[in-house]
């Protein structure tokens, strides 16, 4: 009885590990997705996506069409829809291409040329013919039995074999076989995992798999290998030359220690129709290049106020006017950059104004001109501050410059650029906001405040009324630090890192918050610790000499 009942368990004890192994091994052999055999499969890469797409893939006119959203989701997150024009825009480092929807035509840059399949909206979902862009999006677009697409973005290597393989569902031989491949075949390698001695492939039709990596030797058609860019690039040490009505004139003037880029305030927004104004200085230009500066003039809205300047961003056309004028001037003087200054701005126009600078950025990119772009701080006012996208233009521009300063304004009390502050919206813009520092560049303040109020006492409540409020050059500033009246008062602020005046007498007080070399140093040190591309300072004329020695000496 008893060695019944031990062959009883011996058999069940097989049977138990027969099934374990059968099961096993049958997870090796079953396909995860079956797919229905009308369905239009895409591959991208080395990676089916068929049932992750946003909206299944089309042929109009025997052209592969994907939808704005798919396209969105897998090649281009800024790819833009414009509702007035009816207009698919997408925009490259150097290409602004426009696709019209029923409209077989493309837009490269202005040229027009004929395609076979227009974008068009299907339902509510528009449709974009991939083949027709793949050059820009840098893609390579195949239909052949599935839609396969391959990035630039990956390292791969296209193979033709020298010896029949096998791939397989999983790295290993007892696992369903996806594709029998012939000698001559030519395959797509992806990655290689050199412990299990197995390779990542794709077949010219798309089925993916993995097979021997000793079954991947063969003539190497094409090798797409990224490069990582280690190239070191020298600080940015750029200064505004406020320039609206008239240019300093500068001639007989040595270059200033360690400023490469100077930025002359003059071009303007003429109107909501693209055009500009200019107030460019010949005899400048000539001095700035015998001297050895890059000029980057500004591009301003400053006299169009809020509803003209969004008339022009959320115009496509104006958008396309106003940047071929400043690129023509830019081609006419011969200039290295642009910088773009549109303040005061409705919030509601953000994601349009992150699409003008997109088609400003890749224009003038494409024209061999550097693209740099003036923000305020990440939080604030629907009109200062809230109606930038930050990481939007840092993506599109060559810079982004924070302009950080006017953390209170004249009317208020309380510093120009505390410390604390500007460093606060540094970290927002690098970590919250996720902006490259290789493009970030920090605006620092020539300038200081001085504020006089009136003390009325009512009751056990001290109240204060400005009597005078002004904004000091660095040089008067530091005369009132070292004056005999202010000097005994004056208090570095750790927190501010600035000096600190508050001057009582017996119905007033005068408060002086002050920029000058100590706390410009302390500014320019935010840049080393955060390795941001460089320094831009407010405005030529308002420093003293020491500041650019300073500046030159912590970059």
């Amino acid at each position: 009885m008893k060695r019944y009942a031990l062959i009883k368990l011996i058999v069940v004890c097989i049977f138990i590990g027969v099934a374990y192994m059968i099961c096993d091994l049958t997870r090796y052999y079953v396909r995860p997705i079956y797919y229905k055999e009308d369905e239009i499969r895409v591959i991208i890469n080395d990676s089916e996506v068929t049932r992750n797409l946003p909206d299944k893939a089309l042929f109009i006119d025997e052209k592969i069409m994907l939808s704005f959203d798919t396209i969105k989701k897998y090649f281009d997150e800024y790819i833009y829809f414009d509702e007035k024009y009816q207009t698919v825009i997408i925009t490259s480092d150097v290409d602004v291409v426009k696709l019209k929807l029923d409209e077989k035509k493309i837009n490269i840059n202005g040229n027009v040329s004929d395609i076979k399949t227009a974008a068009c909206k299907i339902e509510e979902d528009i449709y974009v013919p991939i083949e027709e862009v793949q050059d820009v999006y840098n893609i390579e677009v195949l239909n052949n039995e599935k839609i396969i697409i391959t990035t630039n973005d990956v390292n791969y290597k296209k193979i033709e074999i020298e010896n029949k393989g096998k791939v397989k569902l999983y790295k290993r031989e007892t696992s369903l076989t996806t594709s029998k491949l012939k000698s001559k075949d030519i395959i797509t390698v992806f990655e290689t995992d050199e412990e299990k001695g197995y390779s990542r492939v794709r077949t010219v039709n798309g089925d993916l798999g993995y097979i021997k990596t000793e079954k991947t030797k063969g003539n190497i058609i094409f090798e797409n290998v990224l490069k990582e860019e280690n190239i070191a690039k020298e600080k940015i040490n750029l200064t505004w030359e406020y320039a609206e009505n008239y240019t300093p004139n500068r001639e007989g003037q040595n270059k200033l220690s360690g400023v490469n880029v100077i930025s002359p305030t003059w071009i303007y927004m003429k109107n909501e129709n693209g055009e500009i104004r200019n107030t460019v200085s010949t005899s400048y230009i000539e001095w700035a290049n015998k001297v050895g500066y890059d000029l980057w003039p500004t591009l301003k809205n400053d006299l169009m106020g809020l509803d003209k300047t969004s008339m022009l961003v959320t115009d496509m056309k104006a958008r396309e006017k106003i940047i071929n004028n400043v690129v023509s001037l830019a081609k006419q003087y011969d200039f290295e950059g642009i910088n773009l200054d549109f303040e005061n701005m409705y919030m509601k126009d953000k994601d349009e104004f992150s699409e003008f600078v997109r088609e400003f950025s890749a224009t003038l990119r494409r024209n061999s001109l550097v693209a740099s772009v003036d923000v305020n701080v990440p939080d604030g006012s629907e009109t200062w501050s809230l109606c930038y996208d930050h990481k939007p233009i840092a993506d599109a521009a060559d810079y982004m410059i924070l302009m950080a300063y006017d953390q209170y304004s004249l009317s208020q009390d309380g510093p120009v650029a505390s410390l604390s502050w500007v460093e606060n919206n540094i970290k927002k813009l690098l970590e919250r906001e996720e902006v490259d520092n290789e493009k970030f560049i920090l605006g620092v303040p020539f300038y200081s405040k001085y504020r006089k109020n009136k003390i009325t006492i009512s009751g056990d409540e001290e109240i204060q009324s400005n009597i005078s409020k002004t904004t000091l050059y660095m040089q008067n500033a530091k005369n009132y630090l070292n004056s005999s009246k202010y000097k005994d008062v004056a208090v570095w602020d750790e927190a501010m890192g600035q000096y600190y005046i508050e001057y009582r007498n017996q119905n007033t007080v005068e408060r002086i918050w002050i920029e000058e070399e100590k706390s410009l140093k302390e500014k320019v040190e935010l840049i080393n610790k955060y390795n941001l591309a460089g320094v831009a300072s407010w405005r030529w004329g308002f420093e003293t000499l020491e500041a650019w020695k300073t500046i030159n000496n912590t970059l």
